[in-house]
């Protein structure tokens, strides 16, 4: 065994380091969102099923309530991020790359991601990309875009916006929602 002094410097060269490397470009961090205990063995089983994944796709706990997922491709990394976060086995997974110049005493807690939030019950003259902004940023967070839509089955209309959610507070079911005339109405919300 080498000792070396404070003043010393141990050096390491790239092919050292280059498996690691390669297992970052693929990886990512991810938190579940539930009370309920999961493996990652049931995590890796859901998300084969939710991404259709093709190729070996490795689930193993990072840190207490993180998982690092390594996908089997950078472009898998890179499609699975595009639509995060996921709902698998009843709960919210929300993702980040993880790279490794990131330690995780310093990785962020991963508690807000942007979420689409669908809007139901909107009165007809309210149904408008103005109201589901006013609506979601004084309730469920920043609003980061929004629009009105049809149902295909209904034709009923609803507003969806896109909001930064913090998933460690109690997400809301329902708004009260009041007119300049002071008539009140209950909006729906669908995660």
């Amino acid at each position: 065994m080498v000792r070396i002094t404070e003043d010393q410097v141990v050096q390491f060269s790239l092919e050292e380091v280059q498996s690691a490397k390669f297992r970052a470009s693929r990886s990512l961090l991810g938190r579940l969102f539930t009370d309920s205990f999961v493996t990652p063995a049931e995590l890796r089983e859901a998300l084969i099923t939710a991404w259709q994944i093709k190729g070996q796709l490795r689930v193993s706990i990072a840190k207490h309530g993180l998982f690092e997922i390594v996908l089997p491709s950078t472009e898998a990394r890179v499609w699975v991020l595009k639509q995060t976060p996921w709902v698998v086995l009843d709960a919210i997974l929300h993702l980040r790359t993880w790279s490794s110049t990131i330690t995780l005493s310093t990785f962020e807690d991963l508690a807000t991601a942007p979420f689409r939030v669908q809007l139901w019950n909107v009165r007809e003259d309210c149904c408008t990309k103005q109201f589901g902004q006013k609506m979601a940023q004084a309730t469920i967070g920043q609003v980061l875009e929004s629009g009105v839509f049809a149902s295909n089955e209904t034709n009923e209309q609803f507003v969806k916006v896109r909001a930064v959610i913090d998933f460690t507070k109690p997400l809301r079911s329902q708004i009260m929602a009041a007119s300049e005339e002071l008539d009140t109405f209950w909006v729906n919300l669908k995660y």
